[in-house]
This record gives structure tokens, C-alpha cells and sequence, in this order.
């Protein structure tokens, strides 16, 4: 696997839309933010586009994402948001210069399929926070983690002590992201073996069936077989029928798939669509320990 160097002061970001349209207000703040990190932004030039519920036709959305990872000057690119969109592009991109040329991609949410496409081709890539959510105060100690790694510095993250946890210890490469994303992958050309690593997920406005469903996709297609861990970050909003409900909550639900004996699991980690939500590298050696006194994350 390889892994972008960090940033330096006076390297250059871009960012790209590649998903759902972007408020231009929001990326002018995000811009300010990484300026007074001593970055330099650029703005693809398709950015600003509305067509439909998308940040420009698809050929804009491919362009700018091809000029920016062929561009030599662009150390990291920053996903403006997700929503829905980044899926539909991969297949329509020559990823020759980046494999040859790393650099960091950064998103979360529906660019889940894009950081998991990176680990396919053998790069590295950031589960964190994105430009369109900058300048929400509730963002800032998301913010304040993601500059400390992508500036190479070394945190750990911390969950609460959970009843569904399960004790262990375990140090693998970690992988994973939204969960309704991971399971669209299964079966297309950025599908991926989750077998030894620690895969962690996260979800946002599901029904619990619906989460029920994904997960039993995960598990028919074997991703949940032989993990060395797994992370259940914030799952957010889930919803139930009132009136026909699903008669388990969405953690347990979750758990009833997760049957591997002496694998740690650590539920209500600070990774998903919540405001803390803190930065990971994907395909980075992580270790989780999960004891009496919580769950640790550290690479």
C-alpha cells in the first residue's frame, strides 16, 4: 500500500465536486480555513455548477476530478461534500498519474466509494470531514484533527465504554466507511477483500430493515469473514415502523451479524456523520485495543 506524503505549508489543495451541488458560500469559508493553515486552494472550475441535484454534468464532475489528480501542483484533494454522484465517475477516470503520483483524497459519506476505489489501486486514502461543513462551529474539533493528520501528526482515537462491546485487541490495516456505500461496491471493479483488517462502518437515515439488509449483503458476500476488528461508528437518524417495528435496535442489529469469536468489536466510535468526526487513514496499520475502560484507535 502506498500513502501520499503529508502537507507542508505551501502545498497546494484542490477542491473538487463530486458528488451533490455545493454552495459557493461554504467553500469561500473552507478556502479561508486552509489558507490560514498556510495552504493554497484551488477551486475547479466545474465546482460552482447546478445540474439537477449534482455539482455539474457528469463530464464536469470527471473533468475537474482528472485534472486534479493529474495536476503535479495538488498534494491533497478535498471532496466539497457527498450526497450522491461519486460512484457514477469512477470507471470514466485514468487513475494512471495518481497511482504513479499519490495524493491524498479526502471525504466521507457517499465518498466512501472513491476512498475505497484508492485502496483498490493500492493508495491510501482520508475518511474525514469535507470543505462544505468547514464553518459550522459544531465541525471544529473535526477540523482541528484533520489538519493535525494531514499535516502527519498522530492522535488517538477514543469511545465510550459500550454494553455490546467486546473485548480484544487487534492490529491490522483498516478499511470501511458508510455502510449502504460498502455494500453497493460488492461485486464492481473497486471491490475489495476485507479479510484481515479492521473494518469499521457508519450509516445515516436508514430504516432498520434497510440497515438489516446491508448487512446481510456484507455477510452472503464474505466480507464479514475472518476481520481482525471491527469499529461501529455513529449511527445517526435510523428510523422504525411504529406500527410494524423491526424489534431490535440498530446496534443490535448490527451485532447479530458479527459472530467471530476473539474478534474486538467497538461500538459509538466518534467516525460517521455526527459532528465529531474524526479522521482516518484508510489502509493504514491501526491498532484497537477495547477493554473495560473503552475503545482505543492509534496507528
Amino acid at each position: 500500500m502506498q500513502f501520499p506524503e503529508f502537507l507542508q505549508p505551501g502545498d497546494t489543495v484542490t477542491i473538487v465536486g463530486l458528488a451533490s451541488k455545493v454552495p459557493k458560500k461554504r467553500i469561500k469559508a473552507a478556502s479561508c480555513i486552509l489558507e490560514d493553515w498556510g495552504l493554497k486552494v484551488q477551486i475547479s472550475k466545474n465546482l460552482f455548477k447546478d445540474h439537477f441535484r449534482f455539482s455539474g454534468k457528469k463530464e464536469d464532475r470527471i473533468s475537474d476530478f482528472q485534472e486534479a489528480l493529474n495536476d503535479p501542483k495538488t498534494k491533497c484533494i478535498l471532496a466539497a461534500r457527498g450526497g450522491y454522484g461519486s460512484a457514477g465517475i469512477i470507471d470514466e477516470i485514468n487513475w494512471r498519474s495518481f497511482v504513479e503520483n499519490p495524493k491524498w483524497i479526502v471525504g466521507f459519506s457517499d465518498i466512501t466509494a472513491v476512498l475505497i476505489h484508492c485502496i483498490k489501486l493500492g493508495v491510501g486514502s482520508i475518511h474525514g470531514t469535507m470543505p462544505v461543513i468547514f464553518d459550522k462551529k459544531e465541525n471544529k474539533d473535526s477540523l482541528f484533527y484533520l489538519k493535525k493528520m494531514l499535516f502527519g501528526e498522530r492522535f488517538e482515537i477514543n469511545g465510550s465504554p459500550h454494553q455490546l462491546n467486546r473485548h480484544g485487541k487487534a492490529v491490522a490495516p483498516l478499511i470501511g466507511g458508510n455502510l449502504s456505500i460498502l455494500a453497493s461496491i460488492i461485486g464492481t471493479a473497486s471491490d475489495v477483500d476485507f479479510g484481515n483488517k479492521i473494518l469499521f462502518i457508519e450509516e445515516i437515515g436508514e430504516q432498520l430493515y434497510r440497515l438489516d439488509r446491508l448487512m446481510l449483503q456484507l455477510r452472503r458476500a464474505g466480507k464479514l469473514e475472518k476481520l481482525r476488528g471491527i469499529i461501529v461508528g455513529q449511527l445517526t437518524d435510523m428510523k422504525d415502523d411504529a406500527d410494524n417495528p423491526f424489534g431490535k435496535s440498530a446496534e443490535e442489529i448490527i451485532l447479530s451479524y458479527l459472530d467471530q469469536k476473539g474478534t474486538p468489536i467497538a461500538f459509538g466510535m466518534p467516525v460517521g456523520h455526527e459532528d465529531l468526526n474524526l479522521p482516518v487513514i484508510l489502509g493504514k496499520d491501526y491498532q484497537l485495543i477495547v477493554n473495560q475502560d473503552g475503545s482505543f484507535l492509534t496507528f
